[in-house]
């Protein structure tokens, strides 16, 4: 029973239509607990099922019996991630350490400490226990992807986000540091997805570009002005080709502190406009 139950937490992700197919072993896992409230090993590897599954208060009481019962690593390991899911940092804190006192080279383990102080703004310790591990195994595949990680959150250096990327180069099996590095790139604009164009011109020169067979100029004609970056791209993909715009709305007059400005729409309203003075520079630059 035990087996099967930490197989099915190997499964178990956010996904509400996953969680609703194993309803009938959710069913089965309260039964064994019903059965069997004494065995330590069975609460301790249901903790970990029922956190997968969303109960936190659950999962941080069936490791704290499994703990009271018969103590040990597992139990203290699942009462910490449940701790921590619920953001009690030093509760957390204090059920990795005694985890560790179970198995105190576990690097594992410690790399998980690391993370808590991560989560928790605790920078400076957190690194303190990545060296740790660095230091018995300086590319090891949980620590090194979060020291690289904690180092750019710090000081922002891209030395840092260039060493992950080559170890994930040398290392592409390693899904921790492929996490990182695309949770890391997700979150600034610049190095995030470059969302597809929808402009229709770059459609067209995209539809166009993929027939057989040499690629001629033409006429396209489109209802409204499209960015410029797009227009200059369409002729750089389609050069020859003539682009015509249909119609070209009207600019709406900006309104600054309550005066509409005229729209220079001819020359003789840019006659009208008067010439700039000795003291617009002044002005302009607040000299």
């Amino acid at each position: 029973m035990i087996h099967l139950i930490a197989r099915l937490t190997q499964v178990l992700d956010e996904s509400a239509e996953r969680r609703r197919a194993l309803h009938p072993f959710t069913e089965l896992v309260r039964a064994a607990l019903a059965t069997y409230p004494g065995h330590a090993p069975l609460l301790a590897t249901a903790s970990i099922f029922v956190r997968r599954l969303g109960d936190l208060g659950g999962a941080a009481d069936l490791a704290y019996r499994s703990g009271r019962i018969e103590p040990s690593f597992n139990a203290e390991l699942a009462l910490g991630n449940a701790l921590r899911a619920q953001h009690r940092w030093a509760d957390a804190e204090q059920a990795f350490l005694r985890a560790l006192a179970f198995q105190p080279d576990n690097l594992y383990l410690q790399t998980d400490i690391a993370e808590l102080m991560e989560d928790a703004g605790r920078p400076d310790e957190a690194m303190a226990w990545l060296q740790r591990v660095l230091a018995h195994e300086p590319a090891h595949e949980s620590a090194f992807p979060t020291a690289c990680r904690v180092r750019f959150q710090r000081d922002n250096d891209l030395r840092h986000l260039v060493a992950l990327a080559d170890h994930l180069r040398e290392h592409p099996d390693n899904d921790h540091a492929s996490l990182t590095l695309t949770d890391i790139a997700q979150r600034r604009l610049w190095l995030g997805h470059i969302p597809l164009p929808g402009e229709s011109v770059i459609n067209v020169a995209g539809q166009v570009l993929e027939q057989e067979g040499p690629v001629e100029g033409g006429n396209l004609t489109v209802s409204a002005p499209e960015p410029p970056s797009a227009l200059l791209a369409f002729r750089h993909m389609l050069p020859g080709s003539t682009l015509e715009i249909s119609e070209v709305p009207q600019p709406d007059a900006p309104n600054v502190r309550g005066l509409a400005w005229d729209i220079v729409t001819s020359e003789e309203n840019m006659e009208r406009v008067a010439p700039a003075g000795p003291g617009t520079g002044r002005a302009t630059t607040g000299g």
